[in-house]
């Protein structure tokens, strides 16, 4: 019989050549290979037989590919993966390099700082794959690739891959999924249902062993290590290692817990706590950071009541703010503000300012017309106005941040107030206000019309210390280097709005000469000579730059790198909306955007939301995800997505238990999917770019999209599905001549067995059919009268029809529980859902009049297919969120440990 490697590359001839073996381990062995495609070298990892035969190869296959979409620096990709013969087989990059079990076995313990940064990394990579809905399953150190020295985790979800297909056959192989050293103690007794918690309890086992030199369990046997995972708790590593850090030890024992509740809530919490001095200690953890995070809050202590906010922190990276003092751990989020609430659009100056610390934030708020200046605390859900500084514009905080100087436009001044509140005190007047900063010699820079000056804190002669050579040319936001040495600030001509070509970053040492670093504005520098910079993407949206100085500071060292996309709005002549704490936290005001940046999103009757799926979780898209549909029993939606390269629309399905993302279709244009009855296959649009016109349906099953196949024969119209018979026999769909023509719509056979039947024909576009939960009617949209109605008509003879809505409306659904008819009204960009009560035994009648269930920014009707769904219950409703992003939008975006990854990237 033919060895492995001989049986593999007659088995995979066409894709790749294998090499030879490279490792084995307990659920794969490996082999280097050629990909002949793209001429590289890959790793082909091929699965233990016995695992193989215990595993049924499709389900493998369908549930590996959802992590296919994973793209994080520190997680090796997923090429490919496949059957061959009797090979169960997936494909990653081939990285040269040893990995973290080498180094160990080698080092046996890590250096601290190497150890925390290697964590710190797994973290980041666990935080990203969870909120993706992937869970890894198996972390240990030989999953842990180390090229150049950074951690890149490989064989992400392959555990949960193969223990979501094989089920309870795995246990006839005598194989259990996880690594006993690194399992978790439910994964020990045998639960199938983990979830985050499991990988960072293994991510503290394999911290622990780079620390002391073995793993926190150990045994002879398989069975003594998990019952010490299960019974008892390990030795802090800083007993066995002084140098271990407190707040590494504490880290590390929150994280091995037993009770998955009583680990970190997300890793990213466990990175930040690895990088806080003060994690563990016998605090009040809210109220003990550094000196300047105590003062910032005793001020906004001293503010008052808090004016909670509407909406609470939202950060993606777990739900949990940073404590203070620690926000380097990665993670972003976004902070909502109440709708009456907005940001100015024309603040000259720094119109949100965050602490050292990352802390908190000053910004420039109006409501009601009124504009001041507002402080809230990052580790708290509040924000509230600073008393004494109505008509605030511009601002920036003092050096110890206690208080706050900002530019009055009303009395045209630059004014101090204590950031507690009370009654500002005017240092100058002005003409105009340009932006300006607080050094910690306690001394002001301001720019305005006439130049840059300097002054005391508090108060004196202004010296002007940078006059513009030609009269057209202004100096904007200048900012006090890091050692005080000298400023960096923006130049422009005040006829041209803020661009790349209009717009420079000069150097000024206050005892030499200015030099020119870049084409840009709104400058920062770092303590450890970064330049953050902006260039403007389009009219008031900025991207962010970087660059290392050189170490005079008079000229660049690296290339500038853009690190921000669709970043900070930006004000008239190019001030962005952007700070960066001493710790490395961005904080910025999103620019608009001329795509959506929405999500699906479910809905109660009451209009709360949670999201579920957002633009930003699917990488390349350029709209929001729309045209959502629920399967059958509930568990899954589908919904489609716009992407500006080839082929441009695609569909995806979510499972709403694991929170799991399945790219449906990648290799043709496919639309406005919906679920048959079986709950395993979709019904959607497909065309080619060179018909676009002609639209006929398919099948396909999530996850294959080899399964494709015709519904009916192609024909030279248009098809769009929209519900299944109760019997599943039969599909009622839109049929039109062109894409914005008339439409009828038809009863069509599902087996593709005839051409149907006309349903409900006339003047106009009639589409959005939707049968009763009894069978009898069939609710519809009509653009007979000139203006789109929802009607309704007997099933499956439609004889007459009945005016439903009382205005416009469109997309009819029925409650599933009966007894309601839902459907949409448009009013501008807000749409909502409206309700109407019916009966429809023994006839249909309606028995009150029509209710608007809740009103938002979600996109509105469609004319080629549904744009939502309601739950089972009739409670819930899953909609397309249309979050066009408003320039003055109440929302400010946070990301933590930034600056870190901006160093990364401009590594040599």
């Amino acid at each position: 019989m033919p060895d492995p490697i001989t049986r593999l590359n007659e088995v995979l001839a066409e894709r790749y050549r294998i090499e030879r073996q490279i490792g084995e381990g307990g659920m794969a062995t490996v082999y280097l290979a050629e990909d002949l495609r793209h001429e590289r070298k890959v790793a082909v990892k091929v699965l233990r037989s016995e695992l193989a035969a215990g595993v049924g190869p499709e389900r493998f296959l369908s549930e590996i590919r959802t992590t296919a979409n994973l793209q994080h620096p520190h997680i090796l990709p997923l090429f490919d993966s496949g059957e061959a013969d009797s090979f169960l087989f997936y494909v990653m990059p081939y990285v040269e390099g040893e990995t973290l079990r080498e180094r160990l076995d080698r080092e046996a313990q890590l250096p601290v700082d190497d150890a925390i940064r290697i964590a710190t990394g797994m973290a980041e990579a666990l935080d990203y794959a969870h909120r993706q809905g992937v869970i890894h399953r198996d972390i240990k150190p030989a999953n842990v690739l180390l090229p150049d020295g950074k951690p890149v985790i490989s064989d992400f979800g392959i555990a949960l891959a193969v223990g979501a297909a094989g089920g309870g056959r795995l246990t006839e192989t005598g194989m259990s999924l996880g690594t006993p050293h690194y399992m978790s103690p439910e994964q020990a007794t045998g639960d199938r249902q983990v979830g985050p918690a499991a990988d960072i309890f293994a991510l503290g086992c394999v911290l622990y062993e780079m620390l002391a030199g073995e793993p926190p369990f150990t045994g002879n046997t398989q069975q003594a290590i998990l019952g010490k995972i299960i019974t008892t708790a390990p030795d802090a590593p800083g007993d066995r290692r002084p140098a271990v850090p407190r707040n590494v030890d504490a880290a590390i024992s929150k994280a091995l817990e037993k009770v998955p509740a009583d680990r970190f809530v997300c890793a990213a919490e466990f990175a930040r706590a690895l990088a806080d001095p003060e994690f563990g200690g016998d605090r009040d953890r809210a109220g003990a950071a550094a000196a300047s995070a105590r003062r910032w809050k005793l001020a906004a202590i001293g503010l008052g009541v808090v004016a909670l906010v509407s909406t609470a922190l939202l950060l993606l990276s777990g739900g949990s703010p940073p404590a203070a003092g620690g926000a380097t751990g990665g993670g972003f989020g976004s902070i909502l503000f109440p709708q009456d609430q907005s940001f100015p659009a024309r603040s000259i100056g720094q119109p949100v300012a965050i602490t050292a610390d990352g802390s908190g934030v000053v910004f420039t708020a109006e409501t009601e017309g009124s504009r001041q200046l507002f402080a809230r605390t990052l580790t708290e859900r509040g924000t509230a106005p600073i008393a004494g500084s109505e008509g605030a514009g511009s601002h920036f905080l003092s050096s110890d941040e206690t208080r706050v100087a900002f530019y009055d436009a009303e009395d045209d001044a630059l004014k101090v107030i204590p950031l507690s509140g009370g009654t500002p005190e005017t240092l100058v007047e002005l003409a105009g206000f340009n932006g300006g900063d607080w050094g910690t010699d306690g001394t002001i820079l301001y720019a305005d019309g006439s130049g840059i000056w300097r002054m005391p804190a508090t108060g004196g002669t202004p010296e002007r210390i940078a006059t513009p050579e030609r009269r057209l040319l202004r100096y904007w936001h200048p900012r006090f280097l890091p050692d005080g040495s000298g400023m960096i600030y923006t130049l422009s001509a005040i006829d041209l709005t803020a661009t790349p070509d209009s717009t420079y970053l000069v150097v000024h040492p206050f005892d030499g000469e200015e030099v020119v670093l870049a084409q840009g504005y709104s400058g920062h520098v770092t303590e450890d000579g970064l330049l953050i910079f902006a260039r403007e993407r389009r009219e008031r949206l900025a991207d962010l730059w970087a660059a290392r100085l050189a170490s005079h500071g008079r000229s660049l060292a690296s290339d500038p790198v853009r690190v921000l996309d669709d970043g900070p709005r930006v004000a008239p002549y190019g001030a962005a909306a952007f700070d960066i704490s001493a710790n490395g936290v961005l904080v910025y005001l999103p620019g608009p955007s001329t795509t959506s940046s929405g999500a699906i999103v479910r809905v109660d009757r009451d209009g709360g939301v949670e999201t579920l799926v957002s633009r930003t979780d699917i990488p390349g898209s350029r709209n929001s995800p729309s045209g959502v549909r629920l399967s059958p029993d509930g568990s899954r939606i589908s919904f489609r997505a716009v992407f500006d390269a080839p082929p441009a629309f695609r569909i995806f399905a979510y499972d709403l238990t694991r929170q799991a993302l399945v790219s449906v279709s990648m290799d043709a244009n496919a639309d406005w999917p919906m679920w048959a009855p079986d709950g395993r296959r979709l019904v959607f649009n497909h065309w080619t770019p060179d018909e676009p016109t002609i639209q006929n349906l398919h099948w396909v099953t999530p996850g294959d999209s080899a399964s494709i196949r015709p519904v009916l024969a192609f024909n030279e119209h248009q098809q769009h599905a929209h519900q299944f018979t109760a019997n599943g026999d039969s599909i009622v769909i839109e049929h039109r001549d062109t894409s914005m023509g008339d439409g009828d719509i038809w009863l069509i056979p599902a087996d593709g067995s005839g051409p149907g039947r006309p349903l409900v024909e006339g003047p106009g576009l009639q589409r959005d059919p939707a049968i009763s939960p009894n069978g009898r009617w069939l609710a519809f949209t009509s653009s007979e009268s000139g203006e789109n109605q929802v009607y309704v008509t007997e099933f499956p003879e439609a004889r007459t029809r009945r005016r439903v809505s009382t205005a416009r409306g469109c997309e009819p659904v029925w409650n599933p529980e009966g007894g309601e008819l839902f459907y949409r009204a448009v009013d501008g960009r807000s749409s909502g859902v409206v309700s109407v009560p019916v009966s429809t035994e023994p006839a249909f009648t309606i028995r009150s009049e029509p209710a608007t269930l809740f009103e938002g920014a979600y996109l509105g009707c469609s004319i080629f297919g549904r744009q939502y769904d309601v739950g089972p219950d009739g409670d819930h409703f899953f909609m397309s969120r249309n979050s066009l992003a408003d320039p003055d939008a109440p929302r400010m975006e946070v990301v933590y440990g930034w600056l870190d990854r901006v160093r990364e990237l401009l590594e040599p």
